[in-house]
């Protein structure tokens, strides 16, 4: 994506650990990805790598692939959604986020997304 900077791009990450479970982050009362928006001199892979360490301070994390492009809640931006594992289970939060949870596939329903669409990305990986 190196011409990002003439429309907003927002990434998200389905991050899987080694238990096969997936990270969500609390903020607003609401569950979510980690991710955000590239900065103007970012590639896709710094920007979603930089989010997800500012936002976790997970720092080994392999990105797998994409698994979702569409448009933001809002409409106003694109939002890129990447499959991602790693092998590390401590995370430390941010001060965006109030709480973390790393949640097996069948126990997502017990979660308030902030957009039910999550929980089906997080499904189909």
């Amino acid at each position: 994506m190196p011409n990002h900077k003439l429309f907003k791009v927002n990434q998200d990450a389905v991050i899987k650990n080694n238990n096969g479970e997936f990270l969500i982050l609390k903020q607003n009362d609401v569950w979510k990805l980690p991710g955000g928006r590239l900065e103007d001199d970012e590639t896709a892979k710094e920007g979603l790598l930089r989010e997800i360490k500012e936002e976790t301070a997970i720092i080994d994390c392999k990105i797998d692939k994409i698994i979702n492009i569409g448009l933001s809640g809002s409409k106003s931006t694109y939002l890129v959604t990447f499959l991602c594992s790693t092998e590390e289970i401590e995370v430390i939060l941010s001060d965006e986020h109030t709480e973390y949870a790393w949640v097996d596939v069948k126990d997502l329903d017990r979660y308030n997304f902030q957009h039910n669409e999550l929980k089906d990305l997080i499904k189909i990986t």
